[in-house]
Parts: C-alpha cells; structure tokens; sequence
C-alpha cells in the first residue's frame, strides 16, 4: 500500500500536469483569436479598391495581397488562397476581369463587392500562425458559414 505522501505527490503531480495542458490549451485558444479579431478588423477598415480597366482577379488579389501584407502587423502569416474547384463551380478563372472601384469603404464589404460579380466570395480562417482567406464559389462560402 503506497503512503500518504506517496499518494498526495502523485496528485500533485497530476494537477501540474493538468494545468500546464490548460495553460497550453488557452495559450493556443487566445492566439487564435487574437489572430480572427485582427482579421475582423482588417474587414472594417477603410480601403480603396480602384480596379477598373485591365484589372484581371489575379492582378487584382496580388494587389490586395500587397496591401494585406502592410497591415499584418503581429501576424505571422497572412494568405489568400483560391481552390481551383472554387473558381470552377463558379464558372470564374484568375483571367476574369474585375470592373469595380470603391474608395473609402470597408475593405470587407469592397472585397464582396469585387468578388459577388464572378459568383465569389471569401471567408476567413484563423489559427495560431496565421490567417487565410479563401476565396471560392458562393455556394461553397455558404456551406462554410451553415458548418460553423
């Protein structure tokens, strides 16, 4: 039979072992939603998207990249990423041209706006490295947003 005070260093044991698996667990939680508020306030700010003529989607996600990239402070990464069946369920490729031009506002509203015409849209995942926005067929933005 163990003794008391084997047993209450076996407890002791296992309650560090417990809290250091909480702690890493929330540590990991608050990155990633560190990381998803600060794409979410990406969305509100402000941005001007003047594509008009000559604009293709590749030309005009490269430039949103760009942009992207000077406001990721803290982030890691930052990608856009576009699934090839996407586009095809969409009837959409990145030679399709863009004709839309919005100054001063939101980005998030302007990238739906850019993107509804191609029957696109975007949804925004997080973890702890980063973000992703993937851009795909409208279809497949609602079936995100219907499994969240």
């Amino acid at each position: 039979m163990p003794s008391k005070r084997a047993i209450l260093s076996i407890i002791l044991l296992a309650a560090v072992v417990c809290a250091l698996g909480l702690a890493v667990r929330l540590s990991f939680f608050s990155t990633t939603q560190r990381n998803y508020r600060r794409a979410q306030s990406w969305l509100d700010q402000t941005i001007d998207m003047p594509y008009q003529d000559g604009f293709t989607l590749q030309s005009a996600l490269r430039d949103v990249d760009k942009r992207l990239r000077g406001r990721n402070r803290g982030l890691k990464h930052v990608i856009i990423y576009v699934p090839p069946e996407g586009l095809e369920r969409a009837k959409a490729s990145f030679d399709s041209p863009i004709h839309y031009s919005s100054h001063g506002f939101p980005f998030g509203q302007s990238l739906t706006e850019l993107l509804r015409p191609l029957g696109l849209g975007y949804y925004i995942l997080a973890d702890e490295r980063g973000v992703c926005i993937t851009i795909t067929a409208l279809a497949d933005v609602a079936e995100h947003e219907r499994r969240k």
